[in-house]
């Protein structure tokens, strides 16, 4: 038998626009009548960034970063997390809300607020879109998030392998099955 790798749909594009419309509701009751900035860091996010920020309700302004950090064997060295900044102006006293992909170890994000907090924000909140929930991790912050998940491999809606599948409409996870000649 030939084991043949397989996505399985893990979350519907129907379930990830609900939750995205949820959250964009309480964050539109929690900075009405405020500004909110969205730091978010590349690439994976930007489809996500991009559905909430047509849900909100307030003046929004989104501001990327890129992780320059080396990742060897997918551990990312806390000390060794560095960013260009795109970040043009001041985030002092500005409402910020941090907006990540996947919180897996929490190594780059945990980097990125601490980046962020150095310019004395406002407020600082973090979102994620999906949380390995069972992962050690290491932050010191608290966050949101719309979906908790196993600690799994996961592609579609702006997540890729290798910059494949990044277009895809659902979230999915690779799983294996043994197909029978």
């Amino acid at each position: 038998m030939k084991e043949v790798t397989k996505l399985l749909t893990v979350i519907t594009e129907d379930e990830i626009k609900s939750a995205i419309a949820n959250e964009a509701r309480n964050l539109s009751k929690a900075f009405e009548g405020q500004a909110l900035v969205i730091v978010a860091k590349l690439s994976g996010v930007f489809i996500f960034i991009s559905d909430l920020i047509r849900q909100l309700k307030i003046d929004v302004g989104v501001q990327f970063v890129v992780n320059l950090s080396e990742d060897v064997n997918n551990e990312i060295k806390k000390e060794k997390v560095k960013f260009d900044i795109g970040i043009q102006n001041s985030l002092k006293d500005k409402n910020i809300l941090i907006v990540e992909d996947i919180l897996d170890a929490g190594t780059s994000i945990q980097a990125l607020y601490d980046f962020v907090a150095k310019d004395k924000p406002k407020e600082i909140r973090v979102l994620t879109l999906l949380d390995k929930f069972k992962t050690k991790r290491n932050i010191s912050f608290d966050y949101n998030t719309l979906f908790k998940v196993e600690n799994d491999f996961f592609v579609g809606y702006g997540l890729d392998y290798n910059e494949s599948y990044r277009g895809l409409r659902d979230i999915y996870k690779f799983t294996n099955e043994n197909e029978g000649n």
